[in-house]
């Protein structure tokens, strides 16, 4: 064989698409803070996989509307993992594939305290409203879906007077850090936030009487340059390695 022909060869080979890395795609996505949590912890084994990179577009700290801000901008994106009323909206927009949706997480509300600090009793619900009351500050987000819901749950509980001028509501989720700093003696927001926080232990979920739920979806983008690498991740992050991640962080597969 001439050194013509080897040489000939060795290009045909050279050119042909090798393997995954030849598919591999860069997935864009629009994630909140929890399934951030998720996707952080086993990306790596997706990438690993299946040769594709996860780009994450949002800010551990970033709340819904900056995703939907950013969206009706007209950024582009691959994959949603956001909130139900987010995704009936995108949907209606036609903006997210309808039947691209998928149930992702669900998240209960819990107590945190500075790491060292003592821990108080929330076991009941006269207990929880105990230890609000007797807290020398403490803090919730104002939005989100935690935030609304816990102004109402203090007015029902009857205490929103007194705790009115020792209450701080961030716009962004870092309840956990106001926690951690000093700022707030008791922080109280989605479990999964608090446990991912350094410098504070979580006490507690809220009692099963007065526990509410967050919860995420996801969806492939209308416009996606990769939906089939982005239904991909979602078949992966609905997974038993995914399931086994949001467990050991106080989140559970809905």
């Amino acid at each position: 064989m001439s050194r013509i022909t080897i040489a000939l060869i060795a290009f045909i080979f050279a050119s042909l698409p090798m393997g995954p890395a030849a598919e591999a795609a860069e997935i864009k996505v629009f994630a909140l803070q929890s399934p951030q949590i998720v996707i952080n912890e086993v990306g790596a084994d997706f990438e690993r996989s299946t040769g594709h990179k996860i780009t994450q577009l949002l800010r551990r700290t970033d709340m819904p509307p900056e995703a939907t801000r950013r969206i009706d901008a007209g950024e582009t994106f691959d994959v949603a993992f956001v909130l139900p009323p987010m995704i009936d909206q995108l949907i209606k927009e036609e903006k997210i594939v309808a039947a691209t949706r998928t149930h992702f997480l669900r998240i209960g509300i819990g107590v945190a305290v500075r790491a060292g600090a003592s821990k108080p009793d929330i076991l009941s619900v006269e207990a929880f409203k105990r230890a609000l009351l007797n807290a020398k500050s403490i803090a919730y987000l104002e939005g989100g879906t935690s935030g609304p819901y816990l102004a109402s749950l203090v007015e029902r509980l009857g205490i929103a007077a007194e705790l009115l001028p020792k209450t701080k509501r961030p716009e962004t989720d870092i309840v956990g850090d106001l926690v951690a700093r000093g700022e707030a003696e008791i922080g109280v927001t989605a479990i999964s936030t608090l446990m991912a926080t350094r410098g504070v232990e979580v006490v507690g979920p809220l009692p099963p009487e007065i526990q509410s739920y967050v919860l995420f979806e996801a969806g492939i983008s209308a416009n996606s340059i990769e939906p089939d690498a982005g239904r991909d991740l979602i078949k992966f992050l609905t997974g038993p390695a995914a399931v086994r991640v949001m467990k050991s962080n106080g989140m559970e597969p809905w």
